[in-house]
């Protein structure tokens, strides 16, 4: 799978948002929209994109909960926000935020056509000085049977720093367009639009719903109406209902990668008041205006950003207990590329209980867009465009970090999208969606030290050498359940604790030049129900590791079809310069594995409970389990070199 589910939904809601048209069957009671679902059938089947949009009025789209069906299990919402205006030269444009998955997308509707005028943070132009949308993004007329191709230049301008502007050819966006009638989650929707993402270049593929087809009453596109290409990802859209399923498939085998489906519709209110709170104490615009209320806040006290604010100099907050939240859908802090600081942070909380929800950062000027260190911190519901580090957690307990995006894929080269280190215990890591850096990434997820990590159900794709990376000692008793990770360099979750006894003797005097005696592995973590994919060198590698359990997870689609590595331990023996090297370091040993379809390769060698004799993995259900293998160091650079920032060092 190319895009994500989430790319796939927000290029398909560019077909489908806009005012309803004078045309086809009445409009249904909306407080009621799922009860009443089941509409008469339009005389002809060919409509204009509204016909299939509820209105974009806040009150009338409600609060919408998606439940993933296929996949692994998930809730999400998705609800309307507020406005925002883009400032083209040809004439200013205001568009309605639509959050949908956490992730706020910008939606112009004129009469009955529709324009996404904004992508992945970034305004739509047809050049750099923002002129006017591009013409190829409007959407109008849509009907049984078509192929809409939204292929084209356009050009993508960052709305804080008009310098920052991609241009490029936009290849994607072709969708073959389908009118049926369905049932998603036990209701008839007559009429239903099926929006089925093509990618051209790639061979159409027999798709495999895995029984959904059945319960939807659909069938999949034949190659003749793909024009012979392949399935990326489809959407079912409801006549004027608006979006009611979406899914995504596998372009080289056409299986439903994931599918979720629209359950109930409820009044705005619960989402508006999470958005952005109703009071803030504080209600600040510019820089000023922050480091000010920052300073005079009391705990307990809402600090509320209303716009894009431009910092010069780091805010750093000290007071316990405080809330750095939007008072207006869409604000946040960026970087000022200048600015005097030292391109640490944008926003360092050294205070404890201090919760930062629902915000926007632009962290690629500096090395790290959050900087935490005191107890119980709250990241939670932002939108970060990272640099070095997105997020970075130093000698914290139990922070919480949840429902945010982090995306790298502005930098070629990133150190990690989470950071957990220096004794952070107790971290709570569940719901993010993390995108790698273009060309090369150390760890999307990295822990390097605590006990009692959650990890769960987060989305790390991209090329991080891994996507979870948990290394280092003391590290027990964390859980790792139903993460999607995809397109890791290395192995998509790496497990390693320290194990080391070895002595490195100077032949001539005696002398001890170097020595290592721990014994600190891995151990008594969970690794359970995760989804790994495409990684350069095997699904998992656990090594230096005892008395884990890794059960239940798919690790199909890996290199050379590599589920798990259990590492052996190495032996050293050997004189270089006068110096004799010798003694052991890394293996694994007592593990549990529960699983199937994939290749297990186990050199697990190391005496754990110290009787002086090596304690095997218990492996079943595994379809190949290969022994005697020479692995040879699985290490990269990323893995082990250290960097120190601002007297920092980072592992």
């Amino acid at each position: 799978m190319k895009k994500s589910l989430r790319l796939v939904v927000i290029v398909v809601l560019m077909g489908f948002l806009a005012d309803c048209a004078d045309r086809g069957p009445a409009e249904p009671d909306y407080t009621d929209a799922l009860a009443e679902a089941a509409l008469e059938s339009a005389a002809a089947r060919d409509y204009w994109a509204a016909d299939y949009w509820a209105p974009l009025v806040a009150e009338r789209y409600g609060l919408r909960t998606f439940e993933v069906t296929v996949g692994e299990p998930e809730t999400f919402t998705s609800s309307i926000v507020g406005t925002h205006t883009v400032p083209y030269q040809t004439g200013a444009m205001t568009g309605t935020i639509l959050w949908f998955w956490n992730d706020p997308m910008l939606f112009h509707v004129d009469g009955r056509t529709l324009s996404q005028l904004n992508d992945n943070g970034y305004y739509l132009s047809t050049d750099c000085d923002l002129t006017d949308f591009p013409p190829e993004r409007v959407i109008g007329r849509v009907f049984d049977g078509m192929i809409l191709d939204q292929r084209g230049d356009v050009w993508r301008v960052h709305p804080s720093d008009p310098g920052d502007c991609i241009l490029g050819t936009e290849d994607s966006g072709v969708w073959l367009i389908q009118v049926r009638d369905v049932v998603v989650g036990g209701k008839k929707y007559n009429d239903a639009m099926l929006m089925w993402d093509l990618e051209p270049g790639s061979d159409h593929q027999t798709l495999d719903f895995y029984g959904k087809d059945e319960e939807l009453g659909i069938t999949g596109p034949s190659s003749d109406e793909t024009n012979g290409w392949a399935v990326d990802g489809w959407a079912i859209v409801g006549f004027r209902q608006g979006i009611i399923a979406v899914g995504d498939f596998s372009v080289g085998s056409g299986e439903l990668g994931e599918f979720a489906e629209l359950v109930s519709i409820e009044p705005l209110e619960p989402l508006t008041a999470a958005a952005c709170p109703t009071k803030a104490d504080f209600v600040v615009s510019n820089e000023d205006e922050l480091h000010d209320a920052v300073d005079q806040a009391e705990p307990g006290n809402v600090i509320g950003l209303d716009g894009y604010i431009e910092l010069e100099t780091t805010v750093v907050i000290e007071t316990d207990g405080l809330t750095l939240t939007c008072a207006t859908p869409g604000s946040g802090l960026y970087g000022e590329p200048e600015a005097p600081w030292g391109n640490f942070a944008l926003l360092v909380v050294s205070a404890s209980v201090v919760r930062v929800e629902r915000l926007t950062f632009d962290g690629t000027e500096v090395r790290t867009a959050y900087f935490a260190e005191g107890d119980e911190p709250t990241f939670s519901h932002n939108t970060v465009n990272c640099g070095w580090i997105c997020a970075w957690f130093n000698g914290s307990h139990a922070p919480t970090i949840t429902d945010n995006r982090f995306d790298s894929s502005s930098t070629s080269d990133a150190w990690s999208a989470i950071q957990i280190q220096s004794g952070t215990t107790h971290a709570h890591v569940e719901g993010n969606t993390i995108v790698g850096p273009s060309e090369h990434g150390s760890s999307g997820i990295r822990i390097r030290s605590g006990t009692n990590h959650m990890v769960i159900g987060n989305k790390v794709s991209g090329p991080w050498d891994e996507s979870i990376s948990a290394r280092g000692s003391f590290r027990l008793e964390n859980q790792f359940i139903r993460n999607r990770l995809e397109g890791a360099n290395v192995y998509g979750l790496d497990l390693w604790g320290e194990v080391c006894d070895f002595i490195v003797e100077d032949i001539d005097t005696g002398e001890i030049e170097d020595e290592c005696h721990i014994f600190e592995p891995a151990m008594g973590n969970v690794i359970r129900g995760n989804r790994i994919s495409g990684a350069g060198a095997g699904g998992i590698i656990v090594s230096s590791a005892c008395w884990n359990t890794i059960v239940g997870n798919n690790l199909q689609g890996n290199a050379d079809d590599i589920g798990i590595v259990f590492f052996g331990v190495e032996t050293w023996d050997f004189v270089e310069e006068n110096l004799h090297h010798f003694g052991t370091q890394d293996g694994a040993g007592a593990n549990t594995f529960v699983g199937n379809g994939n290749i297990v390769i186990d050199e697990a060698n190391l005496d754990c409970d110290g009787d002086g004799e090596p304690d095997p993995n218990i492996i079943t259900g595994a379809s190949a389990v290969q022994h005697g293998v020479n692995l040879g160091r699985v290490i990269s650079d990323a893995m082990t070199k250290e960097n120190d920032i601002n007297g920092l060092t980072v592992h």
